[in-house]
């Protein structure tokens, strides 16, 4: 069961049976989502920009420890 997101390490027992898994619990660190930032990211890209870079800036310095990902849909 999963509860609300408290930031800091979390220790994950993983049962199978009601019996712990080899290795297990396992550690994970969470950060707040909440805390990245975005900034100088165009609202909108006019057609003819299509193709030429866009810059803008993320800041996560604030949000824990872990990988940085981004995804970019049309």
């Amino acid at each position: 069961m999963l509860h609300d997101c408290i930031s800091g390490k979390h220790y994950i027992d993983l049962r199978v049976h009601n019996q712990s898994v080899k290795s297990s619990p396992y550690s994970c660190d969470v950060g707040d989502p909440e805390l990245v930032t975005v900034r100088n990211l165009p609202k909108q890209i006019k057609q003819s920009e299509l193709g030429s870079p866009v810059t803008f800036t993320i800041d996560a310095s604030t949000a824990g420890s872990g990988n940085l990902e981004i995804m970019i849909n049309d």
